[in-house]
């Protein structure tokens, strides 16, 4: 079921993440020294130095960015400006879609310059899942998970360079890549509760998620839980019909309302009302308060204990409808000829 979804999740805030963080200000060549009590300044090799940083600053095309901060690397090793650079690196290993070089470089942020640098630990959480996707290990798992903690816990500051009305827009997107990301890691290693813990809470950001709607479904399903099965049901059936904006693609949706279908027709013994399900997964992103599906194990219970109702009401009808049964089975001859025999023997006869 998991295998359903090989569409990448897409993490829009990348985006804006690298238009607000632009290129980070330094110093110019040649510029005043600032006042001792400042502390010492940093300052540029020489003018070469500077004018490389200078073309990589208004170089927008992010692979030549790329090239040009590797020679940097290559040419000044040692650089008063090396903080500055690693961000420059990570930043454009993020918008080049290069999850591996993106998180060693994030890594080494955290390491060098500040455990809690909102870049680097965004950009460990966003390549977290394309990562594990391409090889799961537990290296990829722990340090995604402890990123994804870490930003959730320093939620409330915005960093440097973001105003507070340009976080608050952000938060969101970020608190929904956190706990997808929580969940998906929980997921592969089949801890199926607090997975769907984490996956209850994007859905609460997010309602319109049908990716997550469908990690969701896996985990409760993979419970096993009778009760909690047309809840599971629910959800697939969520990430099947829903078409608005986060929706799954049209070959996903049809694969996921095929598997959905089947679950359905074993759970409930047959396809009745199948389509009454579809329609309020369609209609909301969460079950409605009076939402349920029988099982075939409780309408077989149901019938049988209408059935010993009415005999017990009615004793004669049920007595020749247990006979006209016996008689109609595949041993009714035997029964008939038996019970004949009986009545020559019994007494009266």
């Amino acid at each position: 079921m998991r295998g359903l979804l090989t569409q990448p999740y897409k993490f829009l805030f990348a985006i804006a993440m690298i238009a607000m963080i632009g290129v980070l200000p330094v110093r110019m060549f040649g510029q005043a020294q600032a006042p001792a009590t400042g502390g010492a300044q940093p300052q540029w090799k020489d003018r070469a130095e500077y004018d490389l940083y200078n073309a990589i600053s208004m170089d927008t095309n992010m692979k030549t960015r790329l090239e040009k901060l590797q020679q940097w690397e290559k040419q000044y090793p040692m650089t008063d400006y090396a903080a500055q650079r690693r961000i420059l690196l990570l930043t454009t290993y993020v918008a080049l879609g290069m999850p591996k070089e993106a998180t060693e470089a994030a890594k080494k942020v955290l390491a060098t310059d500040d455990p809690k640098n909102f870049i680097a630990l965004y950009a460990i959480v966003s390549s977290t899942i394309p990562l594990a996707s391409s090889g799961p290990t537990p290296e990829v798992f722990d340090q995604g998970e402890k990123a994804a903690n870490a930003l959730l816990a320093n939620m409330d500051t915005p960093p440097a360079g973001v105003t507070e009305a340009q976080w608050n827009q952000q938060k969101p997107q970020l608190q929904e890549l956190a706990h997808t990301t929580l969940g998906w890691i929980a997921m592969q290693k089949k801890s199926w509760q607090p997975a769907e813990a984490e996956f209850q809470k994007t859905l609460q950001i997010n309602p319109n998620n049908a990716q997550v709607a469908y990690f969701l479904a896996t985990c409760i399903y993979s419970e096993k839980d009778p009760a909690k099965i047309p809840t599971a049901l629910f959800y697939f059936a969520r990430a099947a019909t829903y078409e608005g904006q986060g929706a799954l693609n049209p070959n996903a949706r049809q694969q996921a309302m095929a598997f959905v279908q089947k679950a359905y027709k074993s759970f409930h013994g047959s396809d009745a009302d199948f389509n009454k399900v579809t329609a309020a997964a369609k209609a909301s992103p969460m079950p409605p308060a009076d939402f349920a599906i029988k099982s075939a194990v409780d309408i077989a219970k149901a019938d049988i204990a209408n059935e010993e109702e009415w005999a017990k009401a009615h004793p004669q009808e049920a007595l020749w409808k247990n006979i006209k049964m016996a008689l109609m089975g595949a041993d009714g001859a035997n029964y008939f000829n038996s019970s004949d025999q009986t009545q020559e023997r019994s007494p009266g006869g």
